[in-house]
């Protein structure tokens, strides 16, 4: 079953911790400020951030990250959007599938 992690953000947001684990198939976030922005993406874990786009990544008016890799988020992962401006942002995320033998 898939679900969205999605909104507005002028600052950070950071997911709901779920109890199983996920996988982000997509996400995408976009500039909305009418200047170049800093863009951070992260996979936290507690204290722990891991960085799952180009560190500090500078988008200008308009633009937009993408990326269509998948994540595995471990169960009590959540997901940090950390933006320097006004951005939109859509992750699809989907329960970890394991092939059976």
């Amino acid at each position: 079953m898939a679900y969205s992690f999605r909104g507005n953000i002028n600052g950070s947001a950071v997911s709901d911790a779920v109890s199983l684990p996920t996988v982000i198939n997509s996400f995408s976030v976009v500039n909305k400020t009418a200047a170049t922005i800093g863009l951070n993406v992260y996979v936290i874990n507690g204290a722990q951030q891991t960085c799952i786009a180009p560190n500090n990544l500078q988008l200008e008016s308009g633009s937009m990250a993408f990326c269509e890799r998948q994540i595995v988020l471990l169960a009590t992962e959540q997901i940090k959007v950390q933006s320097s401006g006004s951005v939109d942002y859509d992750f699809t995320i989907d329960n970890l599938k394991v092939n059976g033998s």
